[in-house]
């Protein structure tokens, strides 16, 4: 009886983490595409798909959701890391490019390799899930988002100029608030929003790094 009921707990933790997963990677993914596409639409003329263009990274993207759902199934490896501070990067200019809102990014250069990979993609996604949030539910016009490490930390703070929203109506946005939190625990890092209805949105994320990470912050 005992068995069964670690068995029963161990299934609905994975059901919990693939649902996350789903939503996180899956439907943000897609929703980006949808962004690209929407642009791509609007052109006066159809001609052929230009490298660098909304439709031939609207394609890319597409390609890349399907290594990522191959990559779960085990049909092939996952692919490679990038050092965290591109990725960084990467993830805030595709879920940004075809939108309204404009981000300012600060980083700082050494957070290249100051986070392992088991952290890092869970902390992506979270970073992800704040920007769709302002892309799309926002309306927001402006945006921050700011990527630093002092006395041991890494602090990445996430900040538009939107509508905002009540605290106290938030579980009925779904799942993108809980969402945020499990991965942030999952990884022990703190995680922290601040909203107000009228005054934006702002989500920060603070996560410890190894000692031997940490050596030659920038202060």
């Amino acid at each position: 009886m005992e068995d069964r009921t670690l068995d029963l707990s161990r299934a609905f933790h994975e059901r919990e983490e693939l649902n996350r997963n789903l939503h996180d990677e899956v439907l943000q993914t897609l929703y980006a595409i949808g962004l690209h596409l929407e642009s791509s639409g609007r052109l006066q003329r159809y001609g052929p798909i230009e490298p660098g263009g909304p439709r031939a990274w609207a394609l890319q993207q597409l390609a890349l959701v399907m290594r990522k759902i191959r990559s779960y199934i085990g049909e092939q490896p996952a692919p490679e890391t990038l050092p965290f501070d591109q990725a960084l990067s990467g993830l805030i200019r595709d879920m940004t490019a075809a939108g309204k809102t404009r981000f300012t990014v600060e980083m700082d250069k050494s957070l290249a390799y100051c986070v392992p990979a088991a952290q890092a993609e869970p902390l992506l996604l979270i970073v992800r899930e704040a920007l769709s949030n302002s892309v799309r539910h926002a309306q927001a016009r402006h945006g921050t988002v700011t990527a630093r490490r002092h006395n041991g930390v890494m602090r990445i703070d996430v900040q538009d100029d939107g509508v905002g929203f009540d605290p106290a109506d938030a579980k009925a946005d779904g799942h993108g608030l809980a969402n945020m939190a499990a991965r942030a625990k999952q990884i022990g890092a703190t995680y922290q929003y601040y909203a107000n209805p009228g005054e934006g949105v702002r989500v920060v994320i603070e996560l410890p790094l190894k000692k031997e990470a940490a050596v030659g912050e920038h202060r």
